[in-house]
């Protein structure tokens, strides 16, 4: 592959990758696949950090920050939203709030959310939604069927547009979001449901007696110094964000504008590739990130650990007997990843790896006006793990 024409930019770094066990010409490798796949229109732009035992290796980024012809590049330090990265940041919230005696995984979503105090819903507990096994409908098309319903935040603006004079209540939201038949026992079946995040993070904000947002940027955001993290970026920064199409731009500026909104628990959390690195590799230490500690080694690897028995998947056409997750995160992470390796993707593209056999943190974000660019997924970490040496 020749060399890119696309101007790349790199970030801070403090350790050579030869210093870190790691190959500089196949980390180039990357940022040439990464390149091509820019010049050939299937990404906007590309963006990635490699950090091995607590040092950055590589923090490069190229292409176009936004869609738009007369865009500026795109930066090492762009805020990006990371869409469904957002619910390993509330699974952690949520076990802090264990680690606090305030939640116990076990307990029942009915003792903080009047909605589910029905025969129906009564059986789903904490575990259930951190799991994604509550029997809750998946997000629209993990069945992968031809007409999907609409995501849940459009179907709640509907029905405000039905009733513009009334004021809606959280417990209102919660019952928007539950209404219809639970699909599967809880505990029997894996089936991908953000609303489940939703209604995490609303428990989140009744059990720590303030908005989940305030919550998760006291106890997350601050102590890990996740300076340019936002569920709401700041306006003057918004120059500084990465979008992809006109309604990623308009969302940028309407957050917030309404009230009686469901918190942003399941895909709302907007966040840089070095943010994203110092939560991870606080995950990798243990819940310990420049000697602050945000959470327990115990907690840290009961959720990156197995949770499930006896479960079956059929997500997105693929059918698992035995599917295997853990609290917030995806396990099995790729090809050459380390067994124990745990992760999550986000929509739009974004991509958070911990490998703890090799004390690596992978982030990728991946830009692209395409749904689904797989070989800006599966190539890339195969690219980084074929670097250590």
């Amino acid at each position: 592959m020749p060399e890119t024409s696309l101007r790349v930019h790199i970030g801070r770094t403090d350790r050579r990758p030869a210093e870190a066990g790691m190959s500089e010409g196949r980390l180039h490798e990357l940022e040439r696949w990464m390149a091509g796949l820019a010049e050939k229109g299937r990404l906007q732009g590309a963006s990635w950090l490699v950090a091995r035992d607590g040092h950055i290796v590589a923090h490069h980024a190229l292409g176009r920050r936004t869609f738009r012809a007369d865009s500026d590049d795109l930066k090492p330090d762009a805020i990006r939203p990371v869409y469904s990265i957002t619910k390993v940041i509330t699974a952690v919230a949520v076990m802090m709030l264990i680690e606090d005696g305030k939640l116990y995984l076990m307990q029942p979503v009915a003792d903080w959310l009047k909605p589910f105090d029905h025969p129906m819903l009564r059986p789903i507990n904490l575990w259930h939604l951190l799991t994604h096994t509550s029997g809750l409908d998946p997000d629209p098309g993990f069945d992968l069927e031809p007409f999907a319903k609409p995501w849940y935040a459009g179907w709640i603006e509907h029905k405000r547009k039905q009733e513009p004079d009334r004021t809606w209540t959280a417990d209102d939201i919660i019952r928007l979001l539950v209404s219809g038949p639970v699909r599967k026992a809880p505990g029997r079946e894996w089936m991908y449901s953000t609303v489940g995040y939703v209604i995490l993070a609303e428990v989140i904000s009744r059990a720590a007696g303030m908005p989940y947002e305030r919550f998760v940027e006291e106890r997350i955001f601050r102590p890990l110094g996740m300076n340019r993290s936002f569920f709401r970026v700041p306006e003057p920064l918004h120059d500084e964000t990465c979008v992809v199409n006109s309604w990623e731009e308009e969302k940028l500026k309407r957050i917030g504008e309404s009230g009686g909104s469901p918190p942003p628990g399941g895909n709302g959390l907007y966040s840089t590739l070095e943010d994203l690195w110092r939560f991870g590799q606080a995950m990798l230490d243990d819940g310990r990130f420049g000697g602050v500690h945000i959470l327990g080694r115990r907690m840290v690897r009961e959720m990156t650990s197995n949770q499930l028995y006896g479960v079956t998947s059929t997500a997105w056409g693929k059918k698992y007997p035995k599917f295997e997750y853990g609290l917030g995160w995806s396990l099995h992470m790729g090809d050459l990843c380390s067994p124990g390796s745990f992760g999550h993707e986000g929509f739009g593209r974004s991509l958070i790896i911990v490998d703890p056999a090799e004390r690596l943190v992978f982030v990728c974000f991946a830009p692209s006006r395409h749904e689904w660019v797989p070989e800006s997924v599966n190539a890339p970490q195969n690219l980084v793990w074929s670097a250590l040496s």
